[in-house]
């Protein structure tokens, strides 16, 4: 368990000290919409994908680690304090998952997992699991087919025809403006007003995770998503 809160800690520290980089050196960043660290959790940065946005962070060899508040589940999961459904499991060979449901997963290739964090590597070593990134869009798809946010359409509604973002929402853009590559989740196109959810393809840069923390959706596609990794579980668990 301390191994897990020194990880924690360690990516919410070197993130909090990027998140105060970026707004210094970024021209009018007071008008900028950024989720603030202590609300948005900053957890992970991967390196595996979109390489070229990616500001290499350096780790710090020791810091002092403060008592963590976590609710412990069980000896091989734990819960992040300030990012309550956001689950950290041991598993074997040292490696710890990332996953949003507190249910250990049934193997490290599970749907259910996020993404993994080898021992001893922290940040550097965040590897992100494609079998989750595949649910992700396939949920995100399914729900626009079946019209389940409202605020989406809501923007739909106002930009009546052309292709719409769907927004990850740890950094969601002012109004206006697109956002980083590493914060769409993907684009749909918009007919009459009406999303066409047939249309929805995915973003080839958008990561699951960033210096922002892991993938925050609207309440209703967070349900969604939730429901959909509870059926991938029961199902990875009778196989």
């Amino acid at each position: 368990m301390q191994r897990t809160q020194k990880i924690q800690y360690t990516i919410r520290l070197v993130s909090q000290r990027r998140s105060l980089a970026s707004i210094a050196r970024t021209p009018g960043a007071k008008q900028r919409h950024i989720v603030p660290s202590t609300n948005a959790n900053p957890l992970l940065y991967s390196r595996l994908t979109s390489t070229q946005f990616a500001i290499q962070p350096r780790i710090p060899c020791s810091a002092t680690w403060v008592t963590s508040q976590r609710r412990s589940y069980s000896s091989g999961v734990s819960e992040d304090e300030e990012r309550k459904g956001l689950f950290y499991h041991t598993l074997e060979g040292g490696v710890y998952a990332l996953s949003f449901l507190s249910e250990s997963p049934s193997s490290q290739n599970s749907a259910t997992v996020i993404g993994l964090i080898p021992e001893g590597q922290g940040l550097e070593g965040f590897q992100e699991n494609q079998a989750f990134v595949d649910l992700l869009h396939d949920t995100v798809k399914s729900a626009l087919i079946e019209n389940v946010d409202p605020d989406l359409a809501n923007d739909a509604t106002q930009r009546q025809e052309g292709w719409m973002h769907v927004h990850d929402l740890r950094r969601f853009p002012e109004s206006g403006r697109v956002g980083d590559a590493d914060d769409i989740i993907g684009t749909v196109l918009v007919q009459e007003g009406k999303i066409n959810g047939e249309t929805y393809e995915r973003m080839p840069m958008y990561r699951t995770v960033s210096s922002d923390g892991p993938t925050k959706l609207s309440e209703g596609l967070h349900k969604r998503l939730l429901s959909a990794l509870q059926d991938a579980h029961k199902k990875e668990s009778k196989a």
